[in-house]
C-alpha cells in the first residue's frame, strides 16, 4: 500500500509512454503524468489512459 505501491504503478506507467515516445525524458514524464493526474484525498491518483491519450494527442501527425 502506499508509496511502496505507487512506485511501482508509476513506473510502470512511466515505461508504457517510453515505449510510444522514446525521446521523453524525466521532466517530460513528470509533468505528463502530474497534468493528467487526479487529486484525491490530498494526494495525486496517475491515470495511465489519460496520459497515453495526452502523449498521442501531443505528438505530430504523419497522415499527410
Amino acid at each position: 500500500s502506499g508509496s511502496s505501491m505507487a512506485a511501482a504503478q508509476v513506473s510502470g506507467i512511466a515505461a508504457l509512454l517510453v515505449s510510444l515516445d522514446p525521446n521523453l525524458d524525466g521532466r517530460a514524464i513528470h509533468d505528463l503524468l502530474t497534468r493528467t493526474s487526479k487529486a484525491a484525498k490530498g494526494t495525486l491518483q496517475v491515470n495511465a489512459a489519460a496520459a497515453v491519450a495526452a502523449l498521442r494527442r501531443a505528438a505530430p501527425s504523419n497522415d499527410d
